[in-house]
């Protein structure tokens, strides 16, 4: 319950032209630092970022019926859930009904146990309605890329010393990380070399686990620093998306 929710207060959806929060709750200023109050929450929700996806995941799978493991195999030929949803003649429509009826029942549940109050609550429900769509029309590539800039915003943000929340309302206000770093008497340059680092060791993890070959893997991290750079000088007014640095 609590892993579903806090997914939802924070999921990120990168639009075409840029890059928009979807956020249930207020996001702190990305000139306030965060509280000891609000340190452990947001902590909570920043490590569980995959949680909605691999919700929506498994109820896509049961509305269409078929088996997770066999709905990953479906999309590995860059499809999306709704693509395999029409292959098996299910209105993809259904599988994002199907969805957002799922989280909102567990919102509800909370809002009824006192966990939430019933306006946060009715603040989530507009932001799965909203999010649903995207996760299920959206391509496997669509969907990396997306995990690859929560994990750039999160690096971020702990680098910075602020909550990945107050990134991403500073970006969405036209602010770049580098001028939340600013604002914060970081280095852009130190967040740059953060990103690279923390791309490195998850190239290095891929390698390890053999889900990528040590030559692809030579020719990614030379392109990091340059995609880091890129991440932490984008504004929302630029004409192109950010680069993921991770």
């Amino acid at each position: 319950m609590k892993k579903i929710l806090a997914t939802l207060v924070t999921a990120v959806v990168i639009a075409a032209g840029g890059m928009a929060v979807a956020s249930a709750a207020e996001s702190p200023k990305a000139s306030t630092p965060p509280t000891a109050a609000t340190a452990k929450p947001n902590a909570q929700k920043s490590t569980l970022g995959t949680n909605v996806r691999k919700f929506a995941f498994s109820t896509a799978a049961k509305t269409i019926g078929i088996s997770p493991a066999d709905l990953l195999k479906e999309m590995k030929g860059g499809h999306s859930i709704a693509d395999v949803a029409t292959a098996h003649k299910v209105d993809p429509q259904k599988v994002i009904d199907a969805i957002v009826s799922g989280a909102d029942a567990k919102i509800q549940q909370a809002v009824t146990a006192g966990k939430i109050s019933s306006t946060e609550g009715a603040n989530l429900e507009k932001l799965v309605a909203k999010v649903t769509p995207k996760i299920v029309n959206a391509t496997p590539k669509q969907l990396a890329h997306r995990k690859l800039i929560r994990g750039a915003i999160d690096v971020s943000a702990k680098t910075i010393g602020v909550t990945p929340q107050a990134i991403r309302q500073a970006i969405v206000s036209g602010q770049s990380v580098a001028q939340v770093a600013t604002a914060h008497g970081v280095s852009p340059t130190t967040v740059v070399n953060a990103l690279v680092s923390a791309g490195n060791a998850r190239i290095d993890k891929a390698v390890a686990n053999h889900h990528l070959s040590a030559a692809r893997a030579t020719k990614l991290k030379a392109r990091l620093p340059k995609a880091a750079q890129r991440f932490v000088d984008f504004t929302a007014n630029g004409a192109k998306q950010p680069a993921a640095a991770a």
